[in-house]
């Protein structure tokens, strides 16, 4: 009889009250379970004073007695009422505030404060940084979330409490709160720190770090806080102990907003006989039931369950004697859901134990090890100092289990011939048990994929000779055009198609590839080269480039080698600015296209569009019919799907008779654009919208782009990003209504309102020019947090309504009017180069910090009234070879940003210089950006004028409806 169960024998005798029954319970219930962090968000002390004064320590403080790091409670106000340490606080992290909590915990959450002193207070942390210990570390380390950002964020005023979610979490005895500011200020800080006790007692765990699949999926545990040396980590927590499991798909990981989570290796060994071993270390010796682990089965692409598992235990950690537990599970080729296997320890006893996984397959991944165990009772030697006993005492023997949680049969080898089970006799190898190559149900698996390959290929050959079949049959029935280059109802030509194009500049520097497409002849390129062109894959993080551009009278321009050239004719104004586009970081495997959107800016021009109004994109001859052919005619099943899916997103369903279009403004990828009225039949009220119209005869996959562009747009919310106001679903052509504002857009507002102007008619205050670049940040901040890269934020792409309410657009114009703010690339594509970041022009890179570089930008332009554009006396070439300075980052050819604006504050010139530094991680967010500019104008009122009097800036009466303060 073993020690555990002579244990359970005493105690079966001693119980003779309930009172001992329910102690006794507690000790044998009290395991270890899975990092539950639902229920790890208790507050750790500071308010309620359980952490001492004693444990509370700083770098410095101001005053010890009045503003001491005791001091620093948050929500309490005694003395000072908050801790203030001595130096202003700047970027470099010199001082901090410390609290030990003596035993190891859990920290899920960070609650900060800044000093409010009764109302006289005016010192906070608008960001702060955490560094944490414990013993095994025996240094502080710096805390990166799952993004790898140090910098969370703090307050935005004295007296709101601002709290952080820390994912991943912390698993620290003694914890530093930093303060940081990208500015020198000065600061004071009241913390709280919310979590749950440690338990489980790990203390760190070694292995070889992850490996990278390809070019793109690095399978890294990026959360381990110990040694990193070569490819080995040791003395730290990571990953596999952070309490959460990966997706099913482990590519799902690139693009989560809630971090990595699973770890993978690469078989580097031949035939599978090197196995993964990873060390577990505990802070004592404990008895262990049991271990999960939670590994991915995609066997489809290389990753596969472990093909067997052992396990060893020691005391020292040195030496592992007696028998491995060893466990193999069963080969699961039909379901690709993550396993977690779950293998039965038998209460064997340890410091140290030591698993080794053996290879079933190329790749093994791994999100999750957790161990139920409890301390062990007795005293316990070191293996290093008892003498070596004979090879009869490790013998290992085999037993077959059912795991219950998998549900799979498995081998199970112990060492202990006295546990109650089932014990075979046979002795197992020190090597690994190999899989077969191929098993009886891999056979069978595999004969019917292929039989369903092979008649899906077969259907695949009568569907594509039905269609031949009746394109044939259509164009002998359609006649002719009388013109070589006119088009029939329903085909689009493109004299380029899609394709990518390297640029070499004269500076001798190889320019990004960029996405190039224009509209056309189709008989410019061949079906062969578009094909190939439309093949290639955008990598992860190269951002495609979203403008496209077009002459109207452009024919099959031929390439010059690739070099960049500007074109300076004008008539090369039709343009596409983009579509909002998640971050790539953030999409898996869709290809959203570019939005289309336009609109005039001269809100008052609106003309009927006559029914006879032709396409000038779409031309046809006099006698080709308007009919379509019949393959649509009978597409009705296509139109009910794309009716019910449109139907589906929820929006507003629009009456045909409600919607009025005034003016035709332009021409885009799925049909028209027009400006039009919108009025709801139940009440008064009259909307300016844009009106996108989908073609007739438009095909699926135009129709199927078209619903993935309502849905994006749909989901935006927000006061200063224009929404989407219905649909028009009833009957073809559909329609959507997007929002329009009155005075149109906001470069040719601020130049209408110039101060510098003689014809102006009203002036902006510097109030107000704040007021609308706070309200850009305010729609930009929201999009930030969607992860939307915009990519084209300029004054063009803002659209402004009475009363200066501005939102974010976008569609440009597409009337010609800003096509000098695009360069051109061939004559094929225009890029908005003067508002670009360095690393979208050079590396095709855009995210939301190359938008940051925009914003200061647009500040730019409205604090100089769009008087002209970026770099005024700058070429485009000029253009380009001051970002190439930054892409270099040479200190004796510095960057030249943009000139000091006039009566610009200087403040916001540094915020405005910040946005354009060359690294994108110390550039501002755009949460930081509206903070600073709400604050800066913080007294700002929105003052309206009284319709009748003009010149009275003052009056806070309301305008009338019917005019506009500003026009």
């Amino acid at each position: 009889m073993d020690q555990c169960t002579k244990i359970k024998c005493t105690l079966r005798v001693k119980m003779k009250f309930p009172i001992q029954i329910f102690l006794i319970s507690l000790i044998f219930y009290s395991n270890v379970e899975s990092l539950d962090l639902s229920q790890c968000t208790m507050p750790l002390g500071m308010e309620s004073y359980d952490i001492a004064d004693s444990d509370i320590t700083a770098s410095s403080s101001y005053e010890n007695g009045n503003v001491g790091p005791f001091l620093g409670r948050v929500r309490t106000e005694n003395q000072g009422g908050a801790w203030c340490p001595k130096n202003q606080i700047t970027s470099e992290g010199e001082e901090w505030l410390q609290i030990d909590l003596h035993t190891t915990r859990v920290i899920t959450e960070t609650e900060t404060q800044g000093r409010f002193g009764n109302g006289q207070g005016l010192e906070f942390a608008e960001t702060y940084m955490l560094s944490y210990w414990r013993p095994q570390l025996n240094k502080f380390v710096r805390y990166r979330d799952h993004t790898g950002n140090e910098i969370l964020k703090g307050n935005i005023n004295t007296y709101l409490a601002a709290k952080t979610e820390l994912n991943p979490p912390i698993i620290a005895s003694k914890i530093r709160i930093i303060p940081y500011s990208y500015h020198r200020r000065t600061v004071c800080m009241r913390v709280e720190i919310y979590g749950c006790p440690y338990r489980g007692g790990l203390q760190s765990y070694a292995m070889s770090q992850g490996s990278k699949l390809g070019e793109n999926w690095e399978l890294y545990d990026f959360s381990y806080d110990g040694q990193w040396e070569g490819q080995y980590l040791q003395y730290g927590l990571g990953q596999l102990v952070d309490g959460k499991g990966g997706p099913v798909d482990f590519k799902d990981d690139y693009y989560a907003e809630n971090g990595k989570g699973w770890v993978g290796w690469r078989n580097e060994s031949r035939n599978a006989t090197n196995p993964l071993e990873i060390l577990f270390n505990f802070d004592a010796v404990r008895e262990f039931n049991s271990v999960h682990i939670h590994t991915s089965n995609q066997f489809t692409k290389g990753v596969q369950v472990f093909s067997e598992a052992r396990i060893f235990f020691s005391i020292g950690g040195k030496l592992f004697p007696g028998a491995a537990i060893a466990f193999v599970p069963s080969e699961d080729c039909i379901f690709e859901d993550p396993k977690n296997i779950t293998i039965k320890l038998h209460h064997r006893i340890g410091q140290y134990v030591k698993i080794q996984l053996f290879w079933a397959s190329k790749w093994l991944l791994i999100s999750e090890i957790t161990f139920d165990s409890q301390p062990a009772m007795g005293n316990f030697t070191d293996e290093g100092s008892l003498p070596v006993g004979n090879s009869s005492s490790t013998k290992e023997t085999k037993d077959t289990l059912n795991n219950s949680q998998t549900n799979v049969s498995s081998r199970i080898v112990i060492d202990n011939p006295e546990l109650p089970i089932n014990v075979a006799n046979s002795v197992v190898d020190r090597t690994p048990t190999l899989v077969e190559e191929f098993s009886s149900s891999t056979v069978v698996i595999t004969a019917v994929i292929s039989s369903c390959i092979a008649i899906l290929l077969v259907l695949l050959m009568i569907l594509a000779a039905f269609l031949l079949r009746n394109r044939l049959f259509v164009q002998e029935k359609i006649p002719p055009p009388s013109q070589p280059n006119s088009m029939h109802y329903g085909e689009v030509g493109f004299n380029n198609g899609i394709g990518f194009a390297g640029c070499q500049s004269d500076f001798g520097y190889a320019a990004p590839l960029v996405l190039l497409a224009s509209r056309g002849d189709t008989k410019s390129k061949s079906p062969q080269t578009m094909a190939s062109s439309l093949s290639r894959d955008y990598e992860p993080f190269k951002a495609f480039s979203s403008f496209v551009g077009s002459n109207a009278n452009n024919t099959a321009a031929k390439s010059n080698g690739g070099s960049i050239s500007s074109s300076g004719n004008s008539k090369t104004a039709e343009y596409y600015s983009c579509a909002l586009l998640p971050n790539p970081a953030f999409i898996n495997k869709t290809d959203l296209k570019a939005s289309d959107y336009e609109y005039v800016s001269n809100a008052g021009d609106f003309n009927l569009v006559p029914t006879s109004h032709k396409n000038p994109r779409r031309n046809r001859s006099p006698d080709t019919s308007l009919s379509p052919p019949p393959m649509f005619k009978t597409n009705i099943r296509g139109h009910h799907n794309i009716s019910l899916r449109l139907r589906e997103l929820g929006l507003p369903e629009i009456p045909k008779e409600n919607l009025i279009l005034l003016k035709q403004v332009g021409q885009g990828i799925f049909g028209t654009i027009f400006i039009g009225e919108l009025h709801w039949s139940n009440t008064m009220d009259r909307h300016l919208v844009t009106v996108k119209r989908l073609l007739r005869n438009a095909s699926e996959k135009d129709k199927m782009d078209f619903l993935t562009e309502v849905r994006l747009l749909s989901t935006l919310k927000d006061p200063n990003v224009t929404q989407v106001m219905g649909l028009c679903t009833e009957e073809e052509p559909f329609s959507v209504a997007l929002e329009f504002l009155e005075l149109g857009d906001l470069c040719q507002f601020l130049r209408q309102n110039d101060t510098l102007q003689s014809a102006s008619k009203r002036k902006l205050s510097d109030g107000d020019l704040l007021h609308l670049g706070s309200q850009i940040a305010s729609g930009m901040k929201f999009l930030e947090s969607k992860n939307i890269v915009h990519r084209d934020l300029a004054a063009r792409n803002c659209v402004v309504s009475r009363c200066l309410t501005v939102k974010i657009s976008h569609f440009v114009s597409d009337t010609g009017l800003y096509s000098q703010d695009y360069y051109q690339i061939d004559g094929k594509m225009g890029l908005p180069l003067r508002w670009m970041a360095w690393e979208s022009i050079f590396l095709g890179k855009y995210s939301t910090k190359s938008d940051v570089w925009s914003m200061g930008v647009l500040l730019w332009e409205i604090l100089t009234f769009c008087r002209q554009s970026p770099y005024p006396s700058f070429t485009d070439q000029e253009v380009i070879h001051n970002a190439r300075r930054l892409s270099l980052d040479d200190d004796a050819d510095p960057f030249q940003v943009l000139n000091h604006p006039y009566n610009c504050p200087r403040d916001v010139y540094e915020l405005m210089c910040d946005t354009w530094k060359r690294n994108d991680v110390e550039r501002p967010s755009f949460w930081e950006i509206h903070c600073f500019l709400m604050r800066k104008n913080m007294n700002y009122c929105n003052k309206t004028s009284h319709p009748n009097s003009r010149t009275n800036v003052g009056t806070t009466n309301k305008p009338d409806a019917r005019t506009s303060y500003y026009v």
